[in-house]
């Protein structure tokens, strides 16, 4: 069904995409994130009202009892109540009542989205989703994600966007994040990318294993990376970062009174070329999961590529995953990986 959907991986719109997630939701300033949406919608109303006019902003509360989502409404005074359905609200109506409900969204377990409900995820022109969600849920993701298409970044974001980034990681006390031009835009779960879905971890189906250990391994050979204490040191130390990584700048940070690195690989955005992604990728090498050439087939030829964006290969696993797409068919492969889930899920 999945390859019926989507045969092409052009049908993809890429879009400009920031990420920050953490270990630590008690050190998140949930109010200045506000201030932060506030600031953008400003921007957008500014410089792209039409597509401020198509977005929808909505709030969420998890409840730890019952388990669920529930949306919110407003009454004629402006006080908030709970519909059984879920309920969006206009850009307008976010900026006018959006300072009354701060004190709703400043709870535990609340999340909050302002995004273009009419268009597929994939197509949106802008998205800016806040989440907490706890164990119990599907997925366990605690932070930010923001993606737009390259007019809006280049019209209104572009000058400050790595400031914004620096914003945004010390708002979220990030342990991770990164910024791409990606077709891979997860908003359910920010914290997994493509180059971390080849690794095989998903076979365990932990859903929680990018998460935990999003201050031990990164989140890709991304345009932009953020190093964290443990990242550093298992990098060699913040000298050796600073004299070797391949970057254009290494903008050096602090988040939660931490030392943290930010690398920006080129200085445009869109100049991020094959060659130059691979040789980050090779230095990342000791905080990157590793590659399980089995999954990296499957997704090549049972998936067509459609979930390998901007993913490189050293010479060593392109050899290993070659061999595999040479002895088997697409479907051999997707059965082999299947029987492996399977097997793995019963030790």
């Amino acid at each position: 069904m999945f390859k019926k959907r989507f045969k092409k991986r052009d049908e993809f719109q890429k879009n400009v995409v920031m990420n920050f997630y953490t270990l630590y939701p008690e050190q998140m300033d949930r109010n200045a994130a506000l201030d932060v949406l506030e600031e953008i919608v400003s921007k957008l109303e500014c410089d792209f009202p039409q597509t401020l006019g198509e977005l929808k902003f909505f709030v969420s509360f998890e409840s730890k009892v019952i388990d669920k989502i529930r949306g919110f409404d407003l009454d004629e005074d402006g006080n908030i109540i709970f519909p059984r359905k879920p309920v969006y609200f206009s850009a307008s109506e976010t900026k006018e009542h959006l300072p009354n409900l701060r004190g709703e969204i400043m709870k535990e377990g609340c999340s909050y989205s302002l995004y273009n409900s009419k268009k597929q995820r994939m197509r949106s022109d802008f998205s800016c989703f806040v989440r907490q969600q706890f164990e119990t849920s599907f997925f366990c993701t605690v932070g930010v994600s923001m993606n737009m298409r390259p007019e809006i970044y280049e019209g209104s974001f572009k000058d400050d966007w790595i400031s914004l980034c620096e914003r945004l990681a010390g708002i979220f006390s990030a342990s991770g994040g990164f910024s791409d031009f990606t077709n891979d835009c997860n908003n359910n779960s920010y914290v997994e990318t493509s180059m971390q879905r080849i690794s095989g971890k998903e076979l365990i189906f932990d859903r929680l294993y990018n998460q935990k250990n999003c201050d031990t391994l990164v989140s890709g050979y991304h345009w932009c990376v953020l190093l964290t204490d443990e990242h550093i040191r298992r990098l060699g130390g913040r000298e050796r970062i600073i004299r070797e990584a391949p970057c254009y700048k290494k903008h050096l940070w602090t988040i939660a009174g931490k030392e943290a690195i930010f690398l920006q690989a080129t200085e445009n955005l869109f100049g991020f070329t094959t060659e130059q992604r691979l040789k980050l990728k090779t230095f990342l090498e000791p905080v990157l999961p590793l590659v399980d050439p089995l999954v990296a087939a499957v997704e090549e030829t049972w998936y067509k590529g459609i979930r390998m964006d901007n993913i490189v290969f050293s010479p060593d696993e392109r050899a290993a995953i070659d061999e595999l797409e040479k002895k088997y068919t697409p479907e051999e492969l997707n059965k082999m990986l299947a029987k492996k889930r399977i097997s793995i899920r019963g030790m």
